[in-house]
């Protein structure tokens, strides 16, 4: 078996849970050693996207409970076959996913997938807490199909996979528009497949929770942003923002932390470790005390932030 990393294209002759879990989540993988595949792998803000392409048998992923105790990262997956097809199940469902489909896993949960001989799959990883601000329900729709040749599934599908194709064009100071737009192009198509009880007509409160969250994602490295700041930009009480925040169990100032947190994490990802890199990125996403963000950073992950930085290259 052997493995060639040229930082931006992964090639190996048998898949090696340790080398794939580092890609995508802790994972084992069954009847790969025959596979041979070849991985493309960009990084954006928020949402890193891989197209993986095997041949030379079918194999199985699996992420158990063990994987998701020892885990130092969550994901919520979007998988895309662009050729062949593969099987998903989590929460006790099972679904097939070919060509133009979508199908969604959450990595907080065990899951298992079967992938056929001979396919090309782009896969999309995004923050759960972000999708979940955007996309009520996500419990009630991993593990089903997505359709892609109809309606907004078929929107959806044309443009996730036009980020596959322009992932490493496209600027990182768009990318993070692209990804909002991304989750909130699969919630609208999780809505139209049929799952009206989990994707109830939106009311005035959820848009105003949805304006709440968008301004925080554009202001998180303003290291005085209070609930009082937030509420004044987009017109209610500060009483009615912690409200809003409340009835999706999280209180506003949490959140924040929670994206602040989120996105050091991905930019610590994609930076090499220099003398004061960890304190610029930490700065740059508003913490301004740098022994609290390494604390916080720590109680989230379970990783300091340099273990998640990648090796230098020389």
């Amino acid at each position: 078996m052997s493995w060639k990393d040229s930082s931006r294209v992964l090639r190996m002759q048998g898949l090696l849970p340790n080398v794939m879990s580092s890609v995508f989540v802790e994972i084992d993988i069954i009847n790969a050693s025959e596979v041979f595949g070849r991985y493309t792998i960009s990084e954006l803000e928020g949402m890193r996207v891989v197209r993986g392409a095997t041949r030379g048998g079918r194999y199985q992923v699996l992420r158990s409970a063990r994987h998701i105790r020892q885990a130092s990262s969550q994901a919520v997956f979007v998988c895309l076959p662009l050729i062949g097809e593969l099987t998903i199940q989590q929460h006790g469902r099972r679904s097939d996913i070919s060509k133009g489909d979508i199908g969604l896993l959450d990595s907080r949960d065990e899951y298992a997938i079967d992938i056929s001989e001979g396919s090309d799959i782009l896969w999309l990883s995004f923050s759960p807490t972000q999708v979940e601000a955007r996309l009520r329900g996500l419990s009630d729709n991993v593990g089903r199909r997505i359709g892609g040749s109809t309606g907004v599934g078929l929107v959806a599908s044309k443009f996730l996979r036009s980020i596959g194709a322009e992932a490493d064009s496209l600027a990182v100071s768009c990318s993070s528009q692209i990804n909002l737009a991304a989750i909130d192009l699969i919630s609208a198509a999780a809505s139209e497949r049929g799952t009206s009880h989990s994707f109830p007509r939106v009311k005035a409160s959820r848009k105003t929770w949805e304006r709440a969250c968008d301004y925080i994602e554009r202001n998180l490295g303003d290291e005085n942003l209070s609930p009082a700041k937030i509420a004044t930009a987009i017109g209610i009480s500060t009483r009615y923002l912690s409200e809003l925040f409340a009835s999706e169990g999280q209180s506003p100032m949490g959140w924040v932390m929670l994206r602040r947190l989120e996105s050091c994490r991905m930019a610590l990802r994609r930076q090499p470790w220099t003398p004061g890199v960890v304190t610029s990125i930490a700065f740059q996403y508003g913490f301004s005390n740098i022994s609290s963000f390494n604390r916080a950073f720590r109680e989230s992950f379970k990783r300091s932030p340099r273990d998640v930085m990648p090796t230098s290259r020389n």
